[in-house]
């Protein structure tokens, strides 16, 4: 597989880059790959899709969640 060296990386782009490897658990090696691909390759959301989407979900949660059923978990929960 190709590699590339990077030289002259600012601190501060150096640092975002290291923050955001630990948030995602990559290594900084993978992070930079993860960048590169979301930059370089962007995927396209069809929003009729996105919604269809939505609507099936909507469709699996029947009611609302309201503040005093979410009040009763909670209690049952410590319970």
């Amino acid at each position: 597989m190709p590699s590339i060296l990077l030289k002259n990386i600012p601190a501060n782009i150096h640092q975002a880059i290291k923050d955001r490897a630990k948030r995602h658990f990559r290594s900084i090696n993978n992070e930079i790959i993860a960048c590169l691909d979301h930059l370089l390759f962007p995927r396209i959301v069809d929003p009729e899709v996105q919604i269809e989407k939505a609507r099936h979900l909507r469709n699996l949660v029947k009611g609302f969640l309201t503040d005093d059923v979410l009040e009763k978990m909670i209690n049952e929960g410590r319970k």
